[in-house]
């Protein structure tokens, strides 16, 4: 859309914050532009149907969904995380392989996943993003897993599952806040490690600029722990949230439940980092453009998002006072 140009990086003529709408607002904003009044009745009745159809599906699996989440946060049994993630969330697989091994080489597959001590550089598109990493990692428990996550002047913040979830659809709410004295003397032996250096969502279309202190340069140069960089994608891409306050959790939760598309996948490709200590983050980044997510330009970070949300949530009102 030209009229939030602004914002699309001119090397790639990427939009990284343009949030991609679910297949009911895709018709009511398809019935907006109808100019037959025929056309216009028979949009009207396609979204009711579709309406109606899917607040059946979501009736059934809401309650299911209610249960299943409770047990798992209970007892983190990952066959129950895999339920909700396939069956009810309807994703047909989730396809994990790592650089350099072979896809029949399970094995090699399994122990290249994230393993405690590990960290791990990730990239950031959704709320599901710490179900996802739950589910890939070899661990139990889902309270060893540990995502940081920097602010816009670089200080580092630290998550829960749960925590992200909810900074996802409300960025302020802020997880620990992680002083940079203490990040050097920080034990992560004990976790799995996600740092998700965007600072903030995007549309999964690119990676946006790092934010990196000299701290966070520091620990990954000077740690002694495995280094990895994983890259995730889903279909469909209208599971990203690249606009935190779009959408409630529950309308946002209702769209994924009553989810129709059949084509749901989960790609997520791991690469080792170890051996480059002293270009960690070319050698991540790189990761990144090999799996087609370009490096946009540096303007596009997390304070032009900023801007770029207000002005998208705020566009009628701003263009009516122009007009004025």
């Amino acid at each position: 859309m030209e009229k939030f140009s602004t914002w699309r990086d001119k090397g790639t003529g990427i939009s990284p914050f343009m949030p991609n709408e679910f297949p009911l607002q895709q018709q009511i904003q398809f019935q907006k532009q109808q100019r037959s009044k025929i056309s216009y009745i028979q949009t009207q009745i396609k979204i009711f149907g579709l309406y109606i159809l899917k607040s059946i599906l979501f009736s059934i699996k809401f309650p299911i969904f209610i249960i299943s989440s409770l047990i798992y946060y209970l007892f983190p049994i990952k066959v129950v995380l895999k339920f909700i993630l396939l069956v009810l969330f309807s994703f047909n697989n989730v396809n994990v392989s790592v650089d350099g091994v072979k896809r029949t080489k399970t094995d090699q597959i399994l122990q290249n996943q994230p393993n405690l001590g590990d960290i791990i550089i990730i990239n950031y598109i959704s709320p599901l993003d710490g179900l996802i990493i739950h589910l890939i990692s070899n661990v139990y428990h889902w309270k060893v897993i540990k995502l940081y996550i920097p602010d816009s002047i670089g200080r580092l913040h630290q998550y829960s599952i749960w925590e992200f979830i909810n900074f996802s659809f409300n960025s302020k709410q802020k997880g620990k806040l992680i002083d940079e004295k203490d990040l050097s003397k920080l034990d992560l032996s004990t976790s799995i490690n996600f740092f998700l250096l965007e600072g903030t969502a995007s549309n999964n279309k690119a990676i946006l600029p790092f934010i990196i202190t000299p701290q966070i340069v520091n620990l990954l140069n000077q740690t002694s722990q495995p280094i990895k960089s994983i890259i995730v994608k889903f279909q469909p891409n209208y599971y990203t949230l690249p606009i935190p306050n779009l959408y409630s959790k529950v309308y946002y939760l209702f769209e994924i439940l009553s989810n129709l598309s059949s084509s749901n996948f989960i790609k997520v490709k791991i690469y080792n980092i170890n051996n480059e200590r002293k270009d960690v983050i070319n050698k991540v980044k790189q990761s990144f453009q090999e799996n087609n997510l370009s490096i946009i330009s540096d303007n596009l970070d997390i304070d032009e998002k900023s801007k770029f949300i207000h002005y998208y949530l705020n566009y009628d009102l701003i263009e009516s006072k122009k007009k004025k």
